[in-house]
């Protein structure tokens, strides 16, 4: 809905906002603590894939939009980016108590049946008929994106701040010019040094973690300003009393 009333060139720069809104989800509900470096990182991915997205959009020769309902789209793709942010904070949550199989296994279930009972409701029946050339495509997109993609990506929140699992989708573009350029014959352009940004920025946000990790103490971590020694004197450094 929102690319047909939005366009594609909106969409494709929302799109990649994602790992941002996920970062600041989690540092504003206190799930994640934040650093000059992480959010940097994060932007110069998000730059950087949306310079490989606009210059594929402007390669096609795509349409800005439908003009039917801009304002409605750019809604419904708002609403969409914030889910998916979401959809990181509260699997980071929900796999730190149950398996990532079951939290990835519940989370198809209940998307399948609204998915199924919208198309249900929405498609008309001469509609539901797949090709056959489409078959090994659309078991493909079940097997791998869907079933491997998303169990991979719940198994990765279970071991990594949901803002450092959000920050690799920018990778999509890049895999997929690399991939256009292996096996499709596509020719790069000046856009796709995106990838380069793409590439730094994911190393910023991993040596941040890394960092943190090693003992440094990133912004909003710990609920005191005090240095740890401050808080309270040692029994060793206890006052003698005096002669």
């Amino acid at each position: 809905l929102g690319i047909d009333m939005a366009g594609v060139m909106i969409a494709t720069c929302m799109q990649p906002s994602i790992p941002v809104i996920t970062a600041c989800l989690g540092v504003m509900l206190g799930l994640e603590a934040g650093s000059v470096s992480k959010f940097l990182g994060i932007l110069t991915a998000v730059a950087g894939s949306i310079c490989m997205v606009l210059g594929g959009v402007l390669k096609s020769d795509a349409k800005s939009g439908t003009g039917n309902n801009v304002l409605l789209g750019n809604i419904c793709l708002l609403a969409n980016t914030v889910a998916m942010a979401l959809y990181y904070i509260l699997a980071k949550q929900l796999v730190a108590k149950y398996n990532p199989v079951c939290v990835a296994a519940w989370a198809y279930i209940v998307a399948a049946t609204l998915m199924g009972t919208t198309a249900v409701l929405t498609v008309q029946q001469d509609e539901w008929s797949v090709p056959p050339q489409m078959y090994g495509p659309l078991l493909y997109w079940i097997c791998v994106a869907s079933i491997l993609g998303y169990y991979l990506l719940t198994w990765a929140c279970s071991r990594l701040p949901a803002s450092q699992v959000a920050a690799f989708q920018c990778l999509q573009p890049f895999f997929g010019t690399l991939l256009a350029f292996m096996f499709l014959n596509e020719r790069p352009t000046a856009w796709d040094l995106g990838g380069v940004g793409v590439l730094l920025g994911l190393a910023v946000v991993v040596r941040d973690a890394s960092s943190r990790e090693g003992g440094k103490v990133p912004w909003g971590e710990g609920h005191s300003p005090l240095p740890p020694g401050m808080l309270k004197s040692p029994p060793h450094k206890a006052q003698r009393g005096t002669r």
